[in-house]
């Protein structure tokens, strides 16, 4: 049987035929009532279906049009897909994955066996067998359709050497997704069209660290598993196109979706990637959508990849929606960044040297760039700069930006704030803070915080936050630093009154 598929590949001018040759010895060889085989189309979440032979169930045909099942509909097919597992089923299993089961009865069959397509080690798809009168699938039968599967991986591997596959000159081939080509294609019919769309633009945090400990191998695999979850994730939403931009760079492409859309996909995205990567692996993300203005392809990916931009300022995990004023942050010819530590000592020369090379900057430029700073060497989750009211009474946010955590969700979703006023005599720290330049570290465990302080933080949902105060000749200063713990806050509280006060000596003349 496996000699008669080989000849069948050999004497094949085209890949259609070798499958139709190996599908219907399959057929045969495995007693079954139907058998199929089926491409796994990354880019879009689902499986499409190539060929159907046998017994065929109501609305089957022996070349589909349009034949496909997505991923997140199906839990057998995700954990073959994504982990090469093969499985049986049959009415008789109760424990079975019930969607399967349901298509299984749908197609007037009694049991089913699938197996996955390997190609050069990457997953390409699936063989899939269905069974009636009493015919139930077993190790045996797992085995022999196994041994097939190495004969389609085969014939594929001829069809590529033939050019039989245009659809490659699409696809990136280290992980299967769509490539940068079939995007820009995508985008120009859609904006011809009048289609809105939304855009996310995701970049893998910590992928260098991944291939300098680890090889390059581990890091074309955490790729490889990155891009597979992203596939599954997106084929819950129709036209979706998850795109692997180059390096660790993946885009997702939602027609007819909003930005609340695309922040629910990069949420479920986080989860799974948590679940099937562990914690260490994140993306962030940089979202725009035709909506805000942005008039060609060229603009919204510009304007997506400007909030990844901010959301990478703020830390690992998180996501920036852009805004029609810009994704936020001045652009400064800062140094190289340093870690830990040393990070940490050159704080206060960093700041003050980036802010030599911009004498027309303003006390607000000044304070972008010193939370930026900040942020990144706390690791922090927000902050926010404040000034006093005229009457002294008050405090008014100018600009603030907060990332938050939903319960069971590693993403953090950042977001801006301003204009908000607090009464100052409702905050006693702060007050004090205020009056004598000096900072305060409140945490929500910590007992002997102040209760409004820790009241606040609960409200933002927020876990700690370093509190800096400074004067100028006619209004108050403060800074706000938040983070999931409070120890980096005490590290970094010295270093950030010190430049505080030097910002404000230095620029609040001139504003």
């Amino acid at each position: 049987m496996l000699l008669r598929m080989s000849r069948a590949i050999m004497g094949a001018r085209r890949l259609e035929a070798a499958l139709e040759a190996i599908a219907e010895e399959s057929l045969v060889a495995l007693g079954a009532a139907s058998f199929s085989i089926s491409r796994w189309e990354r880019e879009s979440g689902v499986l499409r279906t190539l060929i159907n032979v046998g017994d065929l169930g109501p609305g089957e045909q022996r070349w589909p049009k349009d034949e496909s099942y997505r991923l997140a509909d199906y839990r057998l097919v995700t954990d073959l897909l994504r982990h090469g597992r093969p499985y049986v089923s049959s009415i008789d299993d109760h424990a079975a994955d019930s969607a399967a089961l349901a298509l299984v009865r749908s197609l007037g069959k009694e049991s089913e066996l699938a197996v996955p397509i390997m190609c050069d080690g990457s997953m390409w798809g699936e063989l899939w067998a269905t069974g009636t009168d009493g015919r139930r699938f077993g190790p045996p039968d797992v085995e022999l359709l196994s041994m097939i599967g190495s004969t389609v991986s085969a014939a594929i591997r001829t069809a590529e050497i033939f050019g039989e596959m245009s659809q490659y000159a699409y696809e990136d081939p280290l992980t299967g997704l769509a490539n940068r080509r079939a995007l820009d294609d995508r985008l120009h019919d859609y904006y011809a069209a009048d289609v809105p769309v939304t855009l996310l633009i995701g970049d893998l945090d910590g992928l260098k660290i991944v291939n300098d400990r680890h090889g390059h191998p581990a890091g074309d695999k955490l790729l490889r598993d990155v891009a597979d979850v992203m596939s599954t994730v997106s084929s819950a939403v129709p036209d979706a196109l998850v795109v692997r931009m180059g390096g660790d760079e993946f885009c997702v492409l939602l027609p007819r979706r909003t930005l609340a859309d695309a922040e629910r996909l990069a949420r479920e995205a986080a989860q799974e990637l948590t679940t099937e990567t562990g914690a260490s692996v994140s993306l962030c993300w940089g979202v725009a959508s035709r909506d805000m203005q942005l008039t060609s392809a060229h603009e919204l990916i510009a304007a997506a990849d400007a909030a990844l931009m901010a959301a990478k300022r703020e830390g690992p995990g998180r996501m920036r929606l852009h805004t029609q004023s810009g994704a936020g942050g001045t652009s400064w010819p800062t140094p190289r960044a340093a870690h830990g530590r040393r990070a940490l000592d050159q704080l206060v020369p960093r700041v003050v040297a980036s802010l030599s090379q911009r004498p027309e900057a303003t006390l607000s430029d000044a304070l972008d760039l010193l939370t930026a700073e900040l942020s990144r060497v706390a690791n922090a989750s927000g902050w926010a700069t404040s000034i006093t009211t005229d009457d002294g009474h008050a405090l008014l946010l100018e600009r603030g930006m907060l990332s938050r955590r939903d319960s069971g969700c590693p993403l953090r979703m950042v977001h801006s704030f301003d204009d908000t006023v607090y009464l100052l005599a409702r905050y006693p720290a702060t007050v004090r803070a205020l009056e004598n330049g000096t900072f305060f570290v409140a945490d929500v465990d910590d007992e002997n915080a102040d209760p409004a302080e820790v009241a606040l933080l609960r409200e933002l949902g927020q876990r700690a936050v370093l509190v800096v105060g400074a004067r100028s000749a006619s209004r108050g200063h403060l800074l706000e630093l938040y983070c999931e713990d409070a120890a980096p806050l005490h590290e970094v509280a010295p270093h950030a009154t010190v430049l505080l006060h030097y910002c404000v000596s230095r620029y609040s003349a001139a504003t």
